[in-house]
């Protein structure tokens, strides 16, 4: 792939053509709430959130269907937090966007063949992460009520006599009217809870790729640093060799500085997203393990594999992240440095002690965004679960 110097560096234009149709992104006013991210958050806290509470709390249910209830008003909770942090940062994650996309863009004429693999790498895997994501969740929330309620139209075509209609995406009660009863009243409720739904997880494909494509471009910026020091020893002068160590040097701040932007927006998130891991999955998985309705099973098991699947992407994004700069260190010693002169190797000496300062995605600085943090969390889970379990066997 051949990349224009005139022209800025295509980064990532598939995720943020996703987020301007959705309102997470605007080129000129970077404080402007847009309608749809607006619409968006509306719409989940009053159609969603709020009926549903009034479905656990205002009558007497089975336990699955209350835990059902509960996961769902705590998973909806969590997503509106998702994409209201979005909104709240979206002028930080745009700027931190238009750095990393500035900073690339010096490496347009790199005559090292590693370096354009990489730029062709970043552009091809940007794209096809945001397209696939976005089809297979669109596609796999389908199961989450999508389903239900098709088969249920269907039966009742078919003549046969429905008292009660399934739940329109989610469990809710909007007091107001009883919307299973009758099929004029629930067929339209239902089409504004899929509308909903998928405005969301839009919304939610929008969020993450955005977020796991800047961790990658950072880390991927730090990689290319570590190929422009292997390079050092072909410089013949000790001015050529000043004037591309002053460029490393700038491109490292600036992806120091992209990283530690991105440790800010995402460390309180990752903090949300990991408690309520464990308290989601445990759950879930203790309901399906007491209930016996093929949907709910189904639903369940696509939830609990999503949570999964998002904090393990997370999880090793911030692990590249780490390793990419921390190789930083160990490619300086590695360039022969004993070969420069005295100040040739007091500069390197300078680079190396900045490289060892250890940069990672935190979260909410209690610990680091990695592969041991999701081991944790997973035998955490699992460990609530047999305690939940057992308690509910000897109460059976």
């Amino acid at each position: 792939m051949l990349f224009k110097k005139d022209q800025p560096f295509p980064m990532m234009e598939t995720t943020v053509r996703l987020c301007k149709f959705i309102g997470l992104w605007h080129d000129t006013d970077l404080g402007k709430v847009c309608w749809q991210a607006a619409f968006t958050l509306a719409s989940l806290t009053f159609w969603y959130i709020v009926p549903e509470i009034c479905f656990v709390t205002r009558q007497d249910r089975e336990l699955t269907i209350r835990l059902k209830g509960m996961i769902e008003i705590l998973a909806m909770s969590i997503f509106v937090v998702r994409i209201g942090a979005h909104v709240l940062h979206r002028g930080t994650l745009q700027r931190c966007f238009w750095d990393v996309q500035e900073t690339l863009g010096q490496f347009v004429d790199s005559d090292h063949v590693e370096v354009q693999d990489m730029l062709e790498h970043l552009v091809k895997s940007a794209s096809f992460i945001t397209k696939g994501y976005t089809t297979a969740l669109l596609c796999n929330a389908s199961l989450y009520g999508d389903i239900p309620a098709l088969i249920a139209i269907g039966q009742y075509l078919m003549g046969m006599d429905i008292q009660t209609f399934p739940p329109t995406i989610l469990e809710a009660d909007y007091v107001l009217f009883d919307h299973q009863s009758n099929i004029l009243v629930w067929l339209p409720v239902l089409l504004v809870s899929i509308a909903t739904q998928y405005s969301m997880l839009t919304s939610l494909a929008a969020n993450e790729c955005l977020n796991w494509n800047l961790l990658h471009h950072v880390s991927c910026l730090f990689k290319m640093v570590k190929f422009e020091i292997a390079h050092l020893g072909e410089c013949s002068t000790s001015d050529e060799f000043k004037k591309r160590l002053a460029k490393i040097v700038t491109i490292h701040d600036a992806a120091y500085r992209n990283a530690s932007c991105l440790e800010t927006i995402l460390s309180p998130v990752m903090f949300i997203l990991y408690c309520t891991f464990v308290t989601k999955v445990c759950a879930m998985m203790f309901l399906v393990t007491i209930v016996d309705d093929f949907f709910i099973i189904v639903m369940m098991l696509f939830v609990t594999s999503y949570q999964m699947f998002l904090v393990f992407s997370f999880s090793m994004l911030g692990t590249e992240l780490t390793e990419a700069s921390s190789a930083i260190s160990e490619a300086i010693y590695q360039c022969g440095w004993t070969e420069r002169t005295p100040s040739e190797q007091k500069l390197l000496m300078f680079m190396q002690m900045r490289s060892q300062r250890r940069v990672a995605i935190t979260v909410w600085k209690f610990f680091a965004l990695g592969r041991a943090s999701f081991s944790v969390a997973i035998k955490t889970t699992f460990q609530y679960f047999t305690i939940m379990r057992q308690l509910y066997e000897i109460e059976v």
